[in-house]
This record gives structure tokens, sequence and C-alpha cells, in this order.
């Protein structure tokens, strides 16, 4: 005890007269009482507080336990309780409250419009009816919150994420454009999500079919350095450069390895007869006329359906440049290694072995998608030899082919003097095939022998897609159509006359054509 309290003397009539307080040679002891039955005490000597520290001590025995705040003791007054109870407390602004404050009582809401949902069902549904809350969405101050309810399903989770990032790459969305999108709706995944899963899935497809890179400077022909370039851009010319003579491969067998179970599956493919048809081809997209570039893709006949669309034609060799024999040779080289062992010794995909009789490899070299266009385009540049290609020539060939209700137009390219045009795809392409009126841009004779050539592949085109076509006749009809395509000019030697106009020269015939006729 310090001098100041011995030089106080204890003054009983000062202290109340209370069981909690004794008196032990005239100086007063606090007493706290605690357990079930107050069979436990502490004492103090030096105050009520003090013998309150001793009671936390023996209640808390860990000294790492922390305990804040104010503890009172023995106040359990009505007046008191009462008091408590009837004052309101007063919280504060949303936007004033820490962050962990804002996720509480975001919970606590949460929690307890879950529980008057789950009360309120009962009332508007039946009780076999599995109805269950999975969000709700409030806001604050104009903030947005969204609560999820239950456990997170990374199934779906993923699957999600898998169809924004398809949706992305098929629209081409850029991310930039996504990520304000994300921004604005909350439910959408983030960004940063969909970009970890487009890193993922290619990452997990380079080790299924992996990307080789073929060397095509040896085999890259020069184009006529006459001709003006399409390309104006820096950067577009920069890339260009940099990726010539450059190629890339995927092989056939990884990519049927791994599309053919698929196909298994929804039973456009069965096992039990293992015959695979397939076909080598472009990939029907209109790669546009600014960079020149050569892809071949493969696809199953076998799934009809889907033919025709490019979803479901698997790209083997893409190259930079145009197309040509020696180039070509280079590109496939691989392709054809590995088509001649799928014919020789068949693969086994799935414990499955297809046999060699049972491979039928098509090698129609886009025969359907890229020749249709191809006479046209052969007519424009013939227009243009001869000088006629003028404004009139533009409104006659826009006007017939409007007339058969297709958009048409032409253009001048910016900064040249060379013009493009509307490119023609689809059924479009077949229309103007068979019903342009040639007689608008050349004398009747020069018309005729146009069109029967172009009709000519018409019938073609019907044939090749005909079930029942014999293959020696449709041979015999594409010799024919060659031939025709390459009639020389006949010159009656006494008059000097012309008596039959040619058509195209033999460096007209693409490496397409050449398919079609040869290997059919």
């Amino acid at each position: 005890m310090s001098n100041s309290k011995q030089q106080r003397p204890c003054e009983y009539e000062n202290y109340p007269i209370s069981p909690e307080i004794i008196y032990y040679e005239g100086e007063p002891h606090y007493l706290i009482c605690f357990g079930d039955n107050l069979q436990y005490q502490v004492v103090s000597v030096q105050s009520l507080f003090d013998a309150s520290v001793e009671l936390h001590k023996i209640i808390t025995p860990n000294k790492k336990t922390a305990v804040s705040g104010i503890h009172l003791f023995g106040l359990q007054l009505e007046c008191i309780d009462r008091n408590c109870k009837s004052r309101l407390r007063e919280l504060k602004p949303n936007e004033e409250s820490s962050k962990t404050t804002q996720i509480k009582r975001t919970k606590g809401l949460a929690k307890k419009e879950q529980i008057h949902f789950e009360d309120s069902i009962k009332d508007f549904y039946n009780p076999k009816d599995r109805v269950v809350l999975k969000a709700l969405n409030f806001t604050v101050e104009n903030k947005e919150y969204h609560v999820s309810f239950g456990k997170d399903d990374d199934v779906k989770k993923k699957q999600k994420l898998h169809s924004m990032t398809y949706i992305q790459d098929v629209e081409n969305i850029p991310r930039d454009a996504y990520r304000h999108l994300a921004a604005i709706e909350s439910i959408l995944p983030r960004e940063y999500a969909i970009s970890q899963t487009r890193q993922e899935i290619n990452t997990c497809m380079e080790k299924l079919i992996p990307i080789n890179f073929i060397d095509l400077n040896s085999a890259i022909i020069q184009e006529d350095p006459s001709e003006e370039p399409d390309m104006i851009d820096p950067t577009i010319i920069e890339q260009v450069v940099n990726a010539t003579g450059k190629g890339a491969y995927r092989s056939i067998k990884k990519i049927l390895e791994y599309i053919v179970p698929l196909y298994v599956n929804e039973e456009k493919l069965d096992p039990e007869i293992p015959v695979i048809h397939l076909r080598i081809s472009g990939d029907r997209r209109n790669v546009g006329r600014k960079v020149k570039h050569v892809m071949i893709t493969v696809a199953l006949l076998d799934d009809s359906m889907n033919l025709f669309k490019s979803d479901y034609h698997y790209t083997i060799v893409l190259f930079l440049g145009t197309e040509n024999y020696s180039t070509l040779k280079v590109a496939t080289n691989a392709l054809i290694q590995e088509l001649q062992e799928l014919s020789n010794t068949g693969m086994v995909i799935n414990d499955i072995f297809w046999r060699k009789s049972d491979w039928v490899i098509s090698k129609s070299m886009s025969v359907l998608s890229e020749n249709p266009t191809a006479y046209p385009e052969l007519v424009l540049q013939e227009i243009k030899n001869e000088g006629l290609f003028n404004d009139i020539t533009q409104n006659i060939i826009i006007k017939e082919i409007k007339n058969l209700k297709i958009q048409f137009e032409f253009w001048k390219i910016h900064g040249t003097d060379n013009w493009n045009y509307t490119s023609l795809m689809g059924d479009d392409q077949f229309c103007v095939l068979r019903n342009f009126n040639l007689t608008k841009l050349f004398d009747p004779e020069c018309a005729a022998l146009i069109k029967s050539l172009w009709d000519g592949f018409a019938e073609l085109y019907d044939l090749l897609g005909g079930k029942k076509t014999d293959s020696q006749y449709f041979h015999l009809k594409a010799k024919v159509w060659y031939e025709l395509f390459l009639k020389k000019t006949v010159v009656d030697p006494k008059t000097n006359t012309i008596l039959e106009q040619e058509l195209y020269r033999s460096s007209d015939v693409t490496p397409y054509i050449h398919v079609l006729v040869s290997h059919v």
C-alpha cells in the first residue's frame, strides 16, 4: 500500500453497508462471487476493478485471449436493462463504413431475406416444387450488391467461361470492349477470367494438336512486280513481310484422334463399321484480297449436315502467299505422307482400328467453294485487259447482278488505281454463274462460248453433289469441260479470219481445276 493510502485513515461511514465489501483490520476488501452457485470468490484490497481483473485472469487462463471493451459486474438493474432495449442504435452511413462492415451488413440482410423467402414458398408453390433462391441484387446509394446463395458449381462456372470465350472469339469482340460491358453488367464473367480460360484452352490444344512450322522460302514464286499492291497500311505490310516464307501445319492424325470420338458419340460415325470419309479442301471462308494466303482444311463427309459450315472444317495447312504448285508441294509434304500412311495402314483411335480398306480420301481441293467465283473474276480480268472496264461496264454488271436480287458494287481502292468489288458467297455464286446475261458485255458468239463453259461447270457441280453419279461419266464430262476451257483460237489460213475464239490459256489452269479434272 502506498504512503498516500497510509496517510488516509479508513472511515467506515464513507462506505455503504454491503456484503460485497468486507472490512479486515479497518481496511475494506472487495469481494466478487462467481460460479453457478456463487461458490467461488475473488478478493482485492485495492479496488473493485482490481478484483474484476483477477476474475478475468481466472476465467481466461490463456494469456493470448484478447478481450476488448468495458466489463461491468453486478449491474443487473431493471432500469438499465429497459433503457438499453428502448434506445435505438444509430448506424453509420454505408459510405462511411469500412469494407468489412459493408460485407457484414450485406450478408446479414441476405440471410434474413433467404429465411423470409423460404418461409413464403409454401404460400405460392406446391411442396413438391423445387424452389431455390439463387441470388439477391440490390443497390445502396447507387452502389450495386450481388449476393449468390448456395455453393458455387465449378463445372457450370467453367462451362460458362468456355461459352463466353467461344462467343468472344467467334464474334471478334475485343478485350477492351468486353471489359467495358462487364463493368456495366456485374453478372458477366470478368475479362481476366475469360483471358485465363483462353490461355488454358490454347495450352491444352497445343498439347493435343501441336502446330508445326514450315519453311517455304525456297518455294516462293514472286508475284508480278508491275501489279500494284492492295496494302498501304505500314503495320499490315510489316506483318506480311515478317510472315513471308513461313507456314504452319497440324497433323491430320492428331486432329482425327481428337474429333473422331466426338463424332462417334454423336452417332455420325459407327464403330461397328469403321469407315471415315475425308474431304481435303479450302475452308469456304472469304479470306479477302488484302493479304493473300492459302488455307487447307479437312472435314468429315460423314457429317453431311455440317459439311458446308466452316466451323466443321479443321485447318491443317496455312501459309502466306498465292497458290502455285511449288509452294503447295512443300506445304503439303507432311500432309501427303500422313494421308498415305492412313490409306496404307489405317490408325487406332480409342481401341478401334480403322482399316486401310475403310479409308476413302477425297482429293477435291475446294473445287466447289472456289471455282464458281473464279470464272466471273477471269471475265472481269478479260474486260480489263481489253480496256473495256469503265463506268458503263460497271453499271451494266451492277444492274445485271442486282436483277438477280444480289447486292453488288465496285469501289476504287484508296490511294491506288485498282478496283475492288463485292465478293460473292454461297448461293449467290451459283446464281450469277447460271443466270448472268453475258450478252450485255460481249458479242453474241463470245457470250455463248463463255456461257457454255459456265453451264458445263454448273453441270459438274450438280454431278459432284449427286449420290448416284457414275465416276467414269463424271471424269468424261470433266475432260470435255477442260478441253472447252482451253479452247484454242482457230484461224482460217486463206482469209486470216478468226473462225473460233479461244477462251483461256494454260496458265489460267489453277491447281483446283487440275484436281477436278485429273483426280476427282
